[in-house]
């Protein structure tokens, strides 16, 4: 087993989801000691129950949409680790499915505080730990969903709020990337395509293969003809987090099986 990670603190936002928890076992199974978030104490539970050491897992139930409960996770997680090498932002979601006539102010700033809003308040709270060491990595997760997507507009499911954060949290890795590159913070972002959990086939996914009105399904159009695994969305964040790695930042990662 590699131990690529041995000597690395790494924070994940996000720990309890499926990109989240599978990031997270990979770092542990690599070496890394980990600080991991979730807004759900149960789901992170489960993620660290994959995790036997637990004198190399601190759990930091947060909302890291809330500015205040961010700079608490982060001085809880500093207290008990001492340093943090790499931040995964990974936490999301809140797809709405609101067309743009239906929308409200309240769904939008839900879901853009959620994907965007969230990495803000981590970056900006970890990034004097990192200016001070003069290193560190932040790998955002980002979506395929930042450029629009036609499966969803031709099942008239909105995805506006959604595709708007994502594209933020490119713009944000690239204008990072040039403010903190010299400081040796690198600054990358992870873009997965769909990818298959044990709810695709019952979610939204699976239903767009059933509309009629759907000529263009993630499964018919992507090359490789499969979605991705959450193992094959944390091999990408754990490469960028690696040494391997040192020299790539500003860079958007796309793990969409050629879409």
């Amino acid at each position: 087993m590699s131990s690529r990670f041995a000597s690395k603190i790494v924070l994940i936002t996000g720990a309890g989801g499926f990109i989240g928890r599978a990031a997270a076992i990979k770092f542990y199974n690599e070496g890394a000691a980990l600080i991991l978030n979730d807004i759900s104490a149960d789901k992170l539970a489960e993620t660290v129950a994959n995790m036997p050491d637990s004198s190399r897992v601190v759990k930091a139930v947060a909302d890291v949409a809330n500015h205040d409960e961010v700079a608490r996770m982060m001085e809880t997680g500093l207290e008990r680790m001492g340093k943090i090498d790499v931040l995964v932002n990974v936490a999301g979601g809140g797809h709405d499915g609101l067309w743009i006539t239906e929308i409200e102010e309240k769904n939008w700033d839900y879901v853009i505080d959620l994907n965007l809003k969230s990495a803000f308040n981590c970056i900006k709270a970890i990034t004097p730990h990192f200016l001070q060491r003069k290193t560190g990595k932040i790998i955002n997760v980002s979506s395929l969903a930042k450029d629009g997507v036609p499966w969803f507009a031709q099942a008239k499911i909105g995805r506006s709020s959604y595709s708007a954060a994502n594209a933020g949290l490119i713009g944000l890795t690239r204008t990072l990337a040039f403010e903190l590159g010299p400081d040796g913070i690198t600054v990358n972002c992870v873009v997965p395509g769909p990818v298959q959990t044990p709810n695709s086939d019952q979610g939204i996914l699976g239903r767009l293969e059933k509309d009629p009105r759907v000529s263009c399904t993630p499964q018919k159009m992507i090359p490789l003809g499969r979605l991705a695994t959450p193992e094959e969305v944390a091999g990408g964040i754990c490469f960028l987090a690696s040494d391997d790695a040192n020299y790539i930042s500003g860079h958007s990662l796309y793990i969409t099986g050629g879409l």
